[in-house]
């Protein structure tokens, strides 16, 4: 069912679709978020989500799993059961780690050097570029309804007036987004092998 991560609305997949009437929007929800997921997976989420991961790092530096960071709330080190929440490092003020939000990556920190991990991690943390659907950039709205369109077409029946003319779908593992979608979010897909 809908989520509250979608990219887009119910009235802009009704639109993207053009969508004769509301008898079809439990299949469009559905296609909605499936669209809206996928996009997570190739760009890091749109709509800000909350995360509770835990890490075995080693070294001072590990990548969290989803990226681009919105806020971290805690980093959490458990050294022989005994567990340290530690500290936000800031310009002036020492601090346990310090986070980069394009990256996606926490580095231990002490007295305002790299420092090695020497336990388990927790982390908490938001990743994602929009506070809500209503606030997703244009770019991935887009994209979202190029891509949902397409899939439409594609279940419903392709090349009739209500639907349009099916686009050919991108080469390799795209899972039927249209290369005209992958061009608007290009600068936004995260690097293979890292999510």
């Amino acid at each position: 069912m809908a989520t509250t991560y979608d990219i887009l609305t119910l009235d802009e997949a009704r639109a993207a679709v053009m969508a004769p009437n509301a008898d079809y929007d439990y299949q469009l929800i559905l296609m909605n978020t499936a669209v809206s997921q996928r996009f997570d997976d190739l760009c890091g989420p749109v709509v800000i989500q909350p995360y509770v991961e835990d890490y075995d790092p080693s070294g001072s530096v590990f990548t969290l799993r989803h990226r681009p960071l919105a806020s971290v709330t805690y980093v959490k080190e458990a050294i022989f059961g005994n567990v340290t929440t530690l500290t936000a490092e800031s310009f002036t003020t020492p601090g346990g780690y310090l986070w980069k939000p394009v990256e996606g990556v926490i580095i231990r920190r002490n007295q305002f050097f790299d420092y090695p991990f020497l336990g388990r991690v927790q982390v908490s943390y938001t990743a994602g570029r929009a506070t809500d659907t209503a606030s997703v950039p244009e770019r991935f709205k887009q994209a979202a309804a190029i891509t949902l369109a397409h899939i439409w077409r594609s279940e419903q029946g392709s090349g009739n007036q209500t639907f349009g003319v099916a686009e050919v779908p991108a080469f390799g593992p795209t899972f039927s987004i249209p290369n005209r979608a992958l061009e608007l979010i290009a600068s936004d897909r995260l690097t293979p092998g890292i999510a």
